[in-house]
């Protein structure tokens, strides 16, 4: 990151062994290792699984045997609740049929205990591999989404210009210039949306993808998403106002797409008072508080975090045309920058949606986007 001072972030790293002295092996071991690490001991699987629910990690160190339980059985267990978090048996068994035992159990890696010197890199490795792991997973889920979207949303414009040319096709056959010149105008509007649809996952994919950052003005970024929506702003006599705002580390054709996504949303679910969109930020320790407040249709409790999900359409049953992808790419952005992004209703009505941007002043590396915690879809 050009210009920017960056902190590696700490890997966060439970130890989990009934044994004192081999849990001073362990921090010794990682005392050593290329990376920052964060150790949390646990001296029993009841206490390890406690820890986990408080907090999440990027890897479990456990061992075979302790006395409120085998190894084999946390494996499982941690396993169950937490699918992408590498673990790692330790055991002073050296039996081939125990580390088998323990990657069919979901152990990532096993090490033989008196080899604690290579912990850092089988450490390193396992939760390299579970991050590719997840990464395969929701790339998976994408194209399952990607997929319906494809068959549903797509389908629909492409029948439309289907149908509307069979009625030209119809008309010019009768020589009713006048409808086929109104059903072309339909055929236009049906690739219209087609196009639009074509461009917003477009959006979404390469919001994946976080392309060098660099301190960004806030000011500027606002600024451009305005003059992009400079005609719908005017045509719906919008009043829009902003606080100071501050300087971020970030990709700023990324960030301006954010601010252009959550702006509009505020003008497309407007309610019947005169719009009113207010952009708010504070700072919040080495991080910025960015909010777009508006005074529209507003949000239940229940829909602040749903709406962040790909597909989710809110106000559909209003008529109210959309592909349900804007608010998922405002997520996929924020999270690439390592910041985090939620909704809230707001209490005088309308909604306000607020994120997170680190400060240019105190920069941190943008968080990973493939948090082996965060994938956790049965905890």
């Amino acid at each position: 990151m050009d210009g920017v001072q960056t902190r590696p972030k700490p890997i966060r790293i439970l130890v989990v062994d009934d044994d004192i002295g081999d849990r001073k092996q362990v921090r010794r071991a990682l005392q050593k290792a290329p990376f920052p690490a964060e150790l949390v001991e646990a001296s029993e699987l009841k206490q390890a699984i406690t820890e986990c629910d408080l907090q999440p990690f990027d890897c479990a160190i456990i061992d075979y045997r302790m006395p409120s339980g085998d190894g084999l059985h946390g494996i499982s267990m941690l396993r169950e609740k937490w699918p992408y978090m590498a673990i790692v048996m330790l055991t002073g068994q050296g039996d081939e049929q125990v580390a088998m035992d323990a990657i069919k159990r979901g152990a990532t890696d096993y090490l033989p205990k008196g080899t604690e010197g290579s912990l850092p890199q089988v450490v390193d490795s396992a939760i390299a591999k579970m991050r590719l792991q997840r990464k395969v997973e929701r790339q998976r889920e994408e194209l399952e989404m990607f997929s319906d979207v494809l068959v549903h949303d797509l389908m629909a414009p492409t029948r439309s210009i289907q149908g509307f040319g069979r009625f030209i096709q119809n008309n010019l056959r009768d020589g009713n210039l006048e409808k086929a010149a109104t059903n072309c105008e339909l055929v236009i509007s049906a690739a219209r949306r087609m196009d639009r649809l074509i461009k917003t996952l477009h959006a979404y994919t390469q919001a994946d993808h976080l392309p060098m950052v660099e301190p960004v003005w806030m000011e500027k970024v606002v600024q451009a998403a305005l003059q992009n929506l400079e005609a719908e702003i005017s045509e719906l006599v919008a009043t829009i106002t902003t606080d100071a705002m501050p300087e971020v580390v970030g990709h700023e054709p990324q960030l301006i797409q954010l601010l252009q996504n959550l702006i509009g949303n505020s003008l497309k679910y407007r309610s019947e008072v005169p719009i009113k969109v207010h952009v708010t930020a504070a700072r919040q320790g080495g991080y910025w508080r960015i909010a777009v407040q508006d005074n529209g249709m507003g949000i239940s409790e229940g829909d602040a975090q749903r709406m962040f999900d790909p597909l989710v359409r809110l106000h559909q049953s209003r008529g109210i045309d959309g592909t349900g992808l804007g608010l998922a790419t405002c997520r996929r952005i924020i999270t690439r920058h390592g910041g985090e992004i939620s909704a809230r209703p707001r209490p005088e009505g309308g909604t306000e949606v607020y994120f997170t941007l680190p400060d240019a002043t105190d920069a941190s590396p943008p968080a990973d986007p493939d948090p082996v915690h965060d994938a956790n879809p049965r905890a």
